[in-house]
Order: C-alpha cells, then sequence, then structure tokens
C-alpha cells in the first residue's frame, strides 16, 4: 500500500463516519417536531447602575411568547432549534440515565440560548430558551433578559 491508497482510505474512512451521524443532534433528527407550553416568562432590565425592573416588555426582534401558549419547534437541517421568531444552532448534548439535555446558542446580535431535555422515552418534556439584548448606551445602558420555561402538558 502507498502513501496515496493510505490517505484514500483514511478519506473515505472520514467520509463514511460523518455521513452515519448526518442529520443527528444530540437525541434529535433534522426535521423532529415538538410542542411545548409556556409555563413561565420572566423579562427584566437591569442597568448599569444595578437597579433591576422586572416586567418589561419584550424587546424587538425577540419571540413574545404568553404563558399558556403552545410554541411548536422543528429541529433544522443544519441542527437548530426553529419555533416562530427564532433559530437557535445545535451545540452539543449531553446523556444522564433516563434523559438527554441538548444545548443550543447563538451569540449575534445578542445571546439567544435554549437547553431543551429528552426523556429515554424519547419525549420531549422541557425546555428553557433565553433571548438576552443590550440597550442604550453610557450611563443608560442595560441588558434586557426574556426567558422563558416550557413545558410538556396534557
Amino acid at each position: 500500500m502507498n502513501i496515496r491508497q493510505a490517505i484514500r482510505g483514511i478519506v473515505i474512512l472520514a467520509i463514511t463516519s460523518a455521513a452515519s451521524f448526518a442529520g443527528t443532534f444530540g437525541e434529535y433528527n433534522a426535521g423532529d417536531t415538538f410542542a411545548l407550553k409556556v409555563v413561565q416568562r420572566e423579562t427584566n432590565r437591569v442597568f448599569a447602575s444595578g437597579r433591576v425592573v422586572k416586567g418589561v416588555p419584550v424587546p424587538t426582534g425577540v419571540p413574545s411568547f404568553v404563558r399558556g401558549q403552545t410554541v411548536r419547534f422543528r429541529i433544522g437541517a443544519r441542527g437548530q432549534l426553529i419555533a416562530t421568531g427564532m433559530s437557535i444552532p445545535f451545540v452539543k448534548s449531553m446523556s444522564s440515565p433516563g434523559y438527554t439535555t441538548s444545548y443550543f446558542l447563538r451569540t449575534a446580535k445578542g445571546v439567544n440560548s435554549a437547553t431543551v431535555h429528552k426523556l429515554t422515552s424519547r419525549e420531549t418534556d422541557f425546555a428553557q430558551v433565553t433571548f438576552v439584548r443590550q440597550a442604550g448606551s453610557g450611563a443608560n445602558s442595560s441588558v434586557v433578559s426574556v426567558s422563558y420555561a416550557l413545558e410538556k402538558r396534557p
């Protein structure tokens, strides 16, 4: 076997290995869907001075879900968590006995993050989705956070 054949073998092995994982993002596959109900919504503005104002309006560009609303999620072709007004890329998954936790994160134009729990029974049962945006400048600068807790409800 010469060098060229060895390299060709390594390339074929790498492509085959990558293909076996294509479309899999933790316990999810591209195209998977699930629905969860909003059980909590928290909005806060924290000013540079340290003052915190709770219950502020949801900023433009951030999804505004209400308590009791059912949100339908889909896993995109590149592993992103997609719902109305949001698309957050898949980062990694960690498995524990009984469930898997998948993490999603986007840091462009603020921070969008999601943590999704999937039971071993293959049913998604919980998600925490958070959006953080900077507002104002100088002495009036602040950070607005919007956080949703969503659960599987009968």
